[in-house]
Parts: C-alpha cells; structure tokens; sequence
C-alpha cells in the first residue's frame, strides 16, 4: 500500500470515528428524558399530581429522612413515587400521613411501610376498621401484593411532628369530606396538603361528610394564607382556590335553602339546584345530587340515612355498551337484557383485567366485565372484572 493510500485509510478511520461520536453525542442529548412524577413546590419538597384527577401526594425531604403525605390511589403509583424517591435522597422513609380514610388515599401505604410509620386521624383508622368486608376483599383481589397498613400513631384535634429542621401540623377538619380528615401545613414554608377539603377545578364530594363541616373548615384553612395548596384532586393551587370551594358550597346550601322554604321535597330538590357557575368543574354533573342531598340534610336537621355497602350489592355479568368521562361512567347489558350504569369511582373501585390492576379508562366497550355494585350508592361499581 502506498503512503499517499495509507494516509487516505487513516483520514478515513478518523472521519469515521468522529462521525460516530458525534452520531452517538446526537442521540444522548435528542433521546427524551424520563419524566419525572413529583414536581418541585419548594426546597426539598414534591407534590404529584394524579392524571384525570386521581388522588393527589406528597413528598418532603428533612435532614433526618423523607415524609410521605398519601400514598397514591393505586399501589402501582406508590411504587412510582417511591422509585422517584431513591433517585432523589438515599434517607430513611420516616412517616407516611394519610389525610382521610378513602382508600385511593391509603391503599399505597404498605410500599412505604415498613419501614415508615403511618399517621392519621383516629377517626379515620376507625373508619378503615368499619370498611364492608366485600369492598376490603374487593381491593385484595385487585392488588395481589395489597395489606392493610393502619396509621400506627393517631391525634385527636391537632398534632405537631418536628424531624429533620421541618415543622409538620396536623389538623382535624371535622365531618368535613369525611368524618377523619386531616390537613397538613408546613408554617415555614406556607405550604398546605388540604386533603379533600378543597379540590381545584373538580366538584367535591360530600357524601361521607357534610357541607356545615366543609365550610368551617374553609374558613379555617383560609387563616393560614398558603403560598401553595396541594389539594385532595386536581392542579396544585393557592389560597383563592380555598375561597372557590367555599363559594361553591355556600351557593349550594343557599340554593337547596331556597327551594326547602318553596316546600320541595328532597328528590324534587335533586333536580331543580344548579350550580352553572362551576359548570366548568370536572365531575359536577355526578357529584352535584349526592352534594344536595348533604346540603339538605345538614340545613333541614334531619338525620342522614347511611347506607351500608353490602346491604345493597348486586352483581351484574355482560358486554359493556359505553364508557363514558374516561371511565367514569360504564353501562352493561347481561345476556339476560338486563342493562346498568354503573358509576365507577377512583377510590371506591377495584378494577382488573386478568388478575392485574387496571384503570376505569381502559375498559373498552365490546369487553366482557364481571362487576360488583352498590345498588344504594347510585349503582358506584365495587369492583369489576375485566375478561
């Protein structure tokens, strides 16, 4: 080989390799990054939003180890948020505080602990301890590896918890969206985990609580002025979003007052109230009856029937016929002709499909389902088998 050909196949060799470097430089910095679940709200402190308002979490780093506020609606997303954890700090898991008792709120609680201790109201430990036996079976057969992890410290009215330079306080909102809700409120850094006390952008959900108990604690929630609101569902948002959801709740309540004065009945009331200036909130249309109904009952005095879960339940095999609101809303049709729609909630379902986890806006229409309703509670699905 020539000198002149050598210095060809050498010049060559070198384009080649700096071509591939380059190639290789291209893809690392083109290839998207893994995006992250937990978004900053300060220093050492995450909150994740879940998708198509799924429960809300948080997650704050002290110098002594992390606190998790709620689990996660499913454990899936819990090991999510635990993942994302390890890739921040290697400190222990501390606590867990759980902020009511529906399960899209706790049912996570078990990935994190051990080694965490949980936190709750004791009313709200109560409330999980009183759950139907059929709705505990049903989130069993829905997460294989699923135990119950009951808050091993309770409070009463209020609680402080120090660890690490950070101050926690605990507060008890009474018969708010629960009978065992708690906020949690970071002082120093005026950040507030409102629990589903306050929703942003959703109708709330007052069937377990009642509207007497959300407004007192709006205007306490409102006392503290937060720079940034973690709510139970919905955008992270701020201390106008606490008077939003007072608003919307004091207009209920003076409207189902108004029409309790014409004399109407409950059922007429149900039809007649309206809110059209939150008709822009996600899941008003559902939650709206089940809110009046609380509003009546809370401004008439009379006592608020409760219905017992596995009183009610009634069982229902067949072809889904529509899924609509991304799952929200599933009407089935038995061989038998026999059609229901059933409401289908994040936190009161189980849902899979094969023996594993599954969400609501997965089910096609054309599927076979096996479900289990509530016939008491406007037909809300206890769980669901997907075929």
């Amino acid at each position: 080989m020539s000198k002149h050909t050598r210095l060809m196949a050498l010049s060559l060799l070198s384009f080649l390799r700096v071509g591939s470097l380059v190639l290789a430089l291209g893809i690392l910095f083109l290839a998207p990054a893994q995006a992250q679940i937990l978004k900053p709200v300060g220093e050492g402190i995450y909150a994740f939003v879940g998708e198509n308002f799924t429960a809300n979490a948080g997650v704050v780093i002290t110098d002594d180890g992390v606190v998790v506020i709620e689990s996660g609606s499913t454990p899936a997303v819990s090991k999510a948020i635990l993942k994302e954890i390890q890739t921040l700090t290697q400190k222990p898991l501390r606590f867990i505080i759980n902020s009511q008792s529906h399960p899209d709120h706790w049912v996570g609680n078990y990935v994190f602990s051990p080694p965490a201790l949980v936190i709750g109201h004791e009313k709200m430990k109560g409330e999980i301890l009183a759950m139907p036996p059929n709705r505990l079976a049903g989130i069993r057969a829905t997460y294989q590896d699923f135990r119950t992890a009951l808050p091993h410290i309770t409070y009463r009215d209020k609680m402080a918890l120090e660890l690490g330079g950070r101050q926690f306080e605990l507060y008890y909102l009474e018969n708010s969206h629960t009978q065992g809700d708690t906020a949690i409120w970071l002082p120093r850094e005026r950040i507030l985990f409102s629990g589903s006390t306050v929703y942003t952008t959703r109708a709330p959900n007052v069937r377990d609580g009642s509207t007497t108990g959300m407004l007192k604690a709006l205007d306490f929630l409102a006392t503290l002025n937060p720079k940034v609101v973690i709510p139970g569902h919905g955008p992270l948002g701020e201390a106008k979003d606490i008077q939003q959801m007072k608003t919307y709740i004091s207009l209920l309540r003076q409207r189902v007052g108004e029409e309790i004065k014409k004399g109407k009945k409950l059922d007429e009331i149900k039809t007649s109230v309206k809110v059209p200036e939150f008709s822009h909130w996600d899941r008003l249309a559902q939650e709206l009856p089940a809110n009046v109904e609380s509003a009546y009952f809370d401004l008439t005095g009379l006592p608020k029937p409760k219905h017992e879960a596995h009183e009610e339940m009634r069982r229902i095999a067949g072809i889904v016929e529509k899924n609509e609101g991304g799952g929200r809303s599933i009407t089935v049709k038995a061989a038998s002709g026999e059609s229901v729609t059933l409401s289908v909630s994040q936190s009161r379902t189980a849902i899979s499909r094969a023996g594993k986890p599954a969400k609501r806006e997965e089910i096609k229409v054309g599927e076979k389902i096996d479900a289990e309703y509530d016939a008491a509670e406007k037909n809300t699905a206890a769980s669901i088998k997907i075929e």
